[in-house]
C-alpha cells in the first residue's frame, strides 16, 4: 500500500511539472451523442482550416459576433447609462427590446441558416468555373452514426458594388438554397474516431473527410 501511494504521489508529481499525456487528449462519453458531434465538428472544422487549400467564408459568422456586440452593448448601456430611474424607463424600454430583437435575429441564423452546416467555403475557381463547399453533419439523437456531406455550389456572380443586405441575403442563399452541383456523402460509426476509452483520433476523421473532398475533386 506505502509503494502505491509513493507511486502515485511521484505520478502526480511528474504530471505537475511535465504535463500529463492526456492533457491534450479530447475525451467523450460514447453515450452523449450532442458532445460526440460537436467534438467531431470541432476537429473536421480545424483539420478543413488548417489542412486543406479551402478558404473559410465567415460572413455569417461575423454578422453574428456584431449583432452579439450590439446585443451586449444594449445590455449594459441600460444598466450604467447615468440617468436616474424614472427619468431612464424609455432608455431601459428601447435596449430591452433591441435586445431581445438582436437575440431572435441571432436564433434564426442559427436554427434556419447555419442548420447542420460546419464549413462554408470562399468562392473559388476550378477550371473557369466558380464554386462555393459546403460541409454538413448529422448525427441522430441516439443514433451512434456520424453523417458527413459534402456539396459544391454555384451561384451568379454578386453585382459589382453590391450592399451589405444584398451580401447579407447572398450568403443566407449559399447556406439554404443554392444550386447543388455535386454532392458525395459517407455515414459511418463514431467509435472509428474514439478509441475504447472516448478518446478522439484526428487521423481518421481527417482520413475520411480527405477521400470526400477527392471525390468532389474529380467531378470537376
Amino acid at each position: 500500500y506505502q509503494r502505491r501511494v509513493h507511486g502515485t504521489l511521484s505520478e502526480c508529481l511528474f504530471f505537475f511539472v511535465f504535463g500529463s499525456p492526456m492533457a491534450n487528449k479530447q475525451i467523450i462519453c460514447p453515450y452523449d451523442g450532442q458532445t460526440t458531434k460537436l467534438t467531431l465538428d470541432n476537429e473536421a472544422m480545424k483539420i478543413l482550416t488548417d489542412g486543406t487549400t479551402y478558404e473559410p467564408n465567415t460572413f455569417i459568422s461575423t454578422t453574428k459576433i456584431v449583432l452579439g456586440v450590439l446585443a451586449v452593448g444594449s445590455a449594459l448601456l441600460s444598466h450604467f447609462y447615468p440617468l436616474p430611474f424614472p427619468r431612464n424607463k424609455y432608455l431601459i424600454l428601447g435596449c430591452c427590446i433591441c435586445y431581445f430583437f438582436l437575440s431572435f435575429v441571432l436564433h434564426l441564423l442559427a436554427l434556419y441558416v447555419e442548420r447542420n452546416v460546419i464549413f462554408l467555403s470562399k468562392e473559388f475557381t476550378k477550371n473557369n468555373k466558380k464554386y462555393f463547399l459546403r460541409i454538413s453533419t448529422f448525427m441522430g439523437q441516439y443514433s451512434p452514426n456520424y453523417h458527413i456531406q459534402c456539396d459544391l455550389l454555384q451561384l451568379p456572380e454578386a453585382p459589382a458594388g453590391a450592399g451589405f443586405m444584398e451580401l447579407v441575403k447572398r450568403n443566407i442563399q449559399i447556406y439554404t438554397s443554392a444550386p447543388v452541383v455535386h454532392t458525395t456523402s459517407l455515414n459511418t460509426r463514431c467509435n472509428k474516431f474514439f478509441d475504447s476509452r472516448g478518446i478522439l483520433y484526428p487521423p481518421n476523421l481527417k482520413e475520411v473527410l480527405t477521400q470526400q473532398l477527392e471525390k468532389l475533386r474529380l467531378t470537376l
